[in-house]
């Protein structure tokens, strides 16, 4: 299972695209299994827009991750 580990600011997009390369998946095949259209992945990726907490925890789910929150 992959675990995120923060040490600076990390992005909802920079989390997204990190998952998705240490799965393995291109940004079509991560649409394709949490049923998201290709640009999308894009846009939430380039931070033009945030997926719904829905929409990202199928993304932990298909990368296989974990979310943790930490507020400091």
């Amino acid at each position: 299972m992959f675990r995120a580990t923060i040490q600076d600011k990390l992005t909802i997009g920079s989390a997204i695209t990190d998952m998705r390369i240490r799965k393995g998946f291109t940004k079509r095949e991560l649409a394709k299994a949490i049923g998201a259209e290709e640009h999308t992945i894009g846009r939430w990726e380039n931070g033009t827009r945030s997926p719904r907490m829905s929409d990202f925890e199928k993304i932990l789910a298909a990368c296989d991750a974990q979310m943790c929150i930490v507020h400091f």
